[in-house]
């Protein structure tokens, strides 16, 4: 196996840049699956947004995959049991801030929606969407 391929395994949390191959920007997360396909979250618009399967070379599009080293609290099969009960699910709908791709492979993976990217980039983010209290507070 070439040095550059990754060996994923079922249940990984990975992800990808959004600005694929140039490696920077947002990142787009999912789970593997173990055999070569990844559940996530995507669509055109928040209101198409639902859970996806695809296979890893179109999820990656271009792009280097990574793992993100979350610990996981459930088990490989129970990681993507929870994925794949959700295909086809809008998920609660897709927003940015609050539920995004990732938001649903840490949910997958450890049972709470969760952004890091979110979470890194608060304050930045607060003030552009305007989600800022009296205090100058993001509101999320």
């Amino acid at each position: 196996m070439p040095e550059d391929v990754k060996e994923f395994k079922k249940g990984d949390v990975i992800y990808v840049s959004v600005i694929r191959p140039a490696g920077f920007g947002p990142l787009h997360y999912g789970v593997y699956d173990g055999y070569g396909g990844v559940f996530h979250f995507n669509g055109l618009t928040p209101d198409s947004a639902f859970i996806h399967y695809s296979l890893l070379k179109d999820f990656a599009m271009g792009g280097t995959v990574e793992i993100d080293p979350c610990i996981k609290i459930f088990s490989p099969d129970e990681i993507v049991e929870r994925a794949s009960s959700k295909l086809g699910d809008n998920f609660g709908g897709f927003n940015f801030l609050t539920n995004n791709c990732e938001h649903f492979a840490k949910w997958c993976a450890i049972g709470v929606r969760q952004s890091t990217q979110v979470i890194k980039h608060r304050s930045f983010l607060a003030k552009i969407s305007g989600k800022i209290d009296d205090k100058n507070r993001p509101l999320f």
